[in-house]
Parts: C-alpha cells; sequence; structure tokens
C-alpha cells in the first residue's frame, strides 16, 4: 500500500510537472506574438464595430421578388379551405352539437316564439296593382300635358 501510495504521488507530480511547462509553453507563446503584432500597422476592425454594420444591414428591408404574390395566394387558399370546411359543416351537419347548444340557449333566454312581420301574397297583388294604376295616370297626364291642339269645339259662340 506504500508503493501504491508513493506511485500516485509520483503521477501527480509528474502531471503538475507537465501543467507547469505547458502554461510556461503558452505565456512565451502570447509573449511573442505580441512583439510581432507590436510592429504591425494593420489595425482589424474592432468586433462592436462590425456587430453594429450588421445589425445595420439587418435592420434594411429585405425584397424578395414574388413575396407578396405567395402570400397573397396563401391566404386565398386558406379563406377558400375555410370557407369549404364551412359548408361541408353545414351539409352534413357536423355542427350539429354547436347549434343543439345555440338552439337550448335561445330557448331558456325567451321561451316562446316571437312573431315577426309579414305580407300576405294579396298585399304585394294589391301593392302592385296601385303601383301599376299610379304609373298609367302618371303617363296618361304627361302624353295630355304634351297635346296642345285645343279646338274650338263651342257651336254657340261660332253663331255670332
Amino acid at each position: 500500500t506504500a508503493d501504491a501510495a508513493q506511485a500516485g504521488l509520483l503521477s501527480e507530480s509528474i502531471q503538475a510537472d507537465r501543467r507547469r511547462r505547458e502554461n510556461n509553453a503558452e505565456a512565451l507563446r502570447r509573449e511573442q506574438e505580441a512583439e510581432e503584432l507590436a510592429g504591425c500597422t494593420f489595425k482589424p476592425e474592432r468586433r462592436e464595430e462590425t456587430r453594429a454594420w450588421r445589425r445595420e444591414a439587418m435592420e434594411a428591408p429585405v425584397v424578395v421578388a414574388g413575396l407578396d404574390r405567395h402570400l397573397e395566394l396563401r391566404d386565398a387558399a386558406r379563406r377558400l379551405q375555410a370557407e369549404q370546411q364551412r359548408r361541408e359543416e353545414q351539409a352534413f351537419f357536423l355542427d350539429i352539437g354547436d347549434r343543439l347548444e345555440n338552439h337550448a340557449r335561445t330557448v331558456a333566454l325567451q321561451p316562446f316564439t316571437v312573431p315577426q312581420p309579414f305580407l300576405f301574397v294579396t298585399d304585394e297583388r294589391n301593392r302592385e296593382d296601385t303601383r301599376l294604376e299610379r304609373l298609367r295616370e302618371e303617363l296618361r297626364h304627361r302624353l295630355e300635358s304634351e297635346c296642345t291642339f285645343q279646338p274650338n269645339a263651342h257651336r254657340h259662340e261660332i253663331q255670332a
């Protein structure tokens, strides 16, 4: 067990030495890069400036040819589909549950039939006859007003 403990300590010290050497080598590399870059005249854009440019580019509207027409066609297709579904529900009584609920609600609120005004067919005919008679009278009056000839047909005035 003492040999195992010494082997564990030895392996830990070897790993610590290796980590220390890697850290020293990395630090040396960074220093050399910093010295090389100190002599450079090129200054790259900062990330903030690049991000600002990208943000401006992203805020500008993007125009896609045909997008409006595509959206119109898609909306028209949705409307047609909704209309088709409504017709199917009405034709095949798929919405009968809703209808029964609405009917039950209506009956609960108003338990009796409310009469609505209506016209008999005879009333419609009388109204039509009255209208025709009025039109005939207007036409006769208009024709008589256009007639300008007025003969003197009274004989007792002529005998003088």
